[in-house]
């Protein structure tokens, strides 16, 4: 009877230790924070605009900072992009596995193709489905004289334009002040721009398909302005367009995918804005 006592009173102080124990355990649910590694914007009109970078990592700081408060980032005309890192990992499960948000509202859609990487290194886009060019190219040159004023530009496609200085809104310089060349290169995927100023003078740009952001589709978490577009790592793509497994993200990159051949004077360029980085699981 004593020996049943004994393995009925050590059964119970075991239990009472582990509800103990789980009384005071407690589950800690970490932020899957964004943190930006690097900020490459093609010229615009925000860009430069209160902020006085002359170092990449100025740039990276601005840009975190402005995440963190929950600003946008403009990524500038066509080419611009922005890297961030997530602080862990990102699943690849069935169905949405991140998003990303921008400010697109009903007639102004602004672009951006998304790219996701494992190591920082190996890339691979989110295939849209919209038509996409790809592995197109545009320069942009400094303004002579260094004074703020309309920034030229040239594609591969030999088009040229200008990316607009609008001293009525901006009196900063449109090019990057932390660039020390004269002129730089932006390389990706290519929408077509669909921006026009219809019959009241009322600049407008149509939506495009899913997967993209910044961007009035059918992937946004609710049809309202500034909503998130949602992204599934298995649309992810190599260079030939073949499909790609991967069982996990750890970087994205979002790079503005057009550039209007008629930039409206009250409106400026087109450029996909970012505000947020957000993993769904």
């Amino acid at each position: 009877m004593d020996n049943v006592m004994k393995c009925i009173c050590m059964a119970a102080a075991i239990l009472s230790a582990a509800c103990a124990c789980n009384k005071v355990e407690k589950i800690v649910v970490t932020e899957n924070k964004a943190v930006v590694v690097e900020y490459s914007p093609a010229p615009g009109q925000f860009i430069n605009d209160g902020f006085d970078c002359t170092t990449m990592a100025e740039a990276v700081a601005w840009a975190q900072s402005r995440i963190d408060d929950g600003f946008f980032v403009s990524l500038g005309a066509f080419g611009g992009y922005i890297v961030v890192e997530m602080s862990s990992e990102i699943l690849n499960e069935e169905g949405y596995d991140f998003s990303v948000a921008g400010n697109p509202f009903d007639q102004s859609s602004e672009p951006g193709v998304v790219w996701v990487s494992q190591d920082g290194i190996s890339w691979f886009q989110l295939e849209g489905k919209d038509r996409e060019f790809r592995n197109r190219s545009v320069t942009y040159y400094r303004p002579e004289g260094g004074e703020p004023a309309d920034v030229k530009w040239k594609d591969s496609e030999g088009n040229e334009g200008i990316v607009q200085y609008l001293p009525q809104f901006h009196r900063n310089s449109c090019f990057p002040a932390w660039v020390d060349s004269d002129e730089y290169t932006l390389t990706g995927t290519r929408l077509e721009a669909r921006d026009m100023i219809d019959g009241n003078g009322i600049w407008k740009s149509g939506t495009y398909m899913s997967g993209y952001v910044d961007n009035w589709a059918s992937d946004m978490e609710e049809k309202a302005a500034g909503q998130p577009n949602r992204f599934d790592i298995d649309d992810a793509v190599d260079s030939d367009g073949n499909p790609v497994s991967l069982p996990s993200i750890k970087f994205i990159k979002v790079q503005t995918a057009v550039i209007s051949m008629n930039p409206s004077p009250a409106v400026g360029e087109m450029s996909t804005e970012v505000v947020s980085f957000k993993a769904l699981h």
